[in-house]
C-alpha cells in the first residue's frame, strides 16, 4: 500500500536518495517499454554516451541531471527537497543497405527512434515512481522538459535523448541510523 499519509510524504513524496530514483526510471523502461525490456537493455549511467562494449542492437542509458534546491521545503529536520530530471538515451542498431539509411533509423515501424520515443514519452510521462514499499518518492509526477533531436551516431547507429522530471525529497539520514 502506497503511503499517503498526511504531512511531508503526501505533498513532498516520501523521502528518499537519487539512486533509488534513477534504479526505479530504469526498472519502468525495462518493464514497460516493449524494444527496451529484459535485462542489459538500460543502464544507469554517469554520461549520456553510448556504452561502447555493450552488444545490444538497441539500448538505453539514463544519466542524472543538475538539480537546484527548494528553499520553502528546507525544513531543517534531516530532509532535502532537490528539484532535479534525468536523461534518458536510446541507442538503436540497423543493418542498412539502402541510401535513406537516416530515413529508416528515424522512421522504422519496428525499431525507429520516434516510435521509441513515442513509448518512453508514453512510459513516463505523468508517472509518479515508487520505490520498493510503494512509496511514492518524488514530488510531482515525472514530465518530459527536453528532446534533443535525433543522432546519426554511425552508418547504422542513431540515438535520441529526452529529459524527464525526478523532483524529489532527499533523506539525509545516514545508513545505521547515524
Amino acid at each position: 500500500m502506497p503511503n499517503t499519509g498526511g504531512g511531508l510524504t503526501a505533498n513532498a513524496g516520501f523521502p528518499t536518495d537519487q539512486i533509488t530514483v534513477l534504479d526505479a526510471v530504469v526498472a519502468r523502461i525495462q518493464s514497460h517499454v516493449p524494444l527496451l525490456k529484459g535485462d542489459n537493455t538500460v543502464f544507469l549511467s554517469l554520461t549520456t554516451d553510448p556504452i561502447q562494449s555493450e552488444r545490444q542492437n538497441i539500448y538505453a542509458t539514463v544519466a542524472p541531471m543538475g538539480g537546484q534546491y527548494d528553499e520553502g521545503l528546507f525544513t531543517g529536520i534531516g530532509i532535502a527537497a532537490e528539484d532535479t530530471g534525468c536523461i534518458v538515451t536510446v541507442f538503436t542498431q540497423m543493418r542498412l543497405d539502402r541510401s535513406d539509411e537516416a530515413t529508416k533509423l528515424l522512421t522504422d515501424n519496428q525499431r525507429g527512434l520516434l516510435l521509441i520515443k513515442k513509448q518512453l514519452l508514453a512510459c513516463l510521462t505523468n508517472y509518479m515512481l515508487q520505490d520498493a514499499n510503494s512509496n511514492n518518492i518524488l514530488r510531482r509526477p515525472m514530465r518530459p522538459i527536453n528532446a534533443g533531436h535525433p543522432q546519426k551516431e554511425s552508418e547504422k547507429q542513431g540515438s535520441f535523448s529526452l529529459a524527464f522530471t525526478t523532483d524529489f525529497t532527499w533523506s539525509l539520514g545516514f545508513p545505521g541510523g547515524f
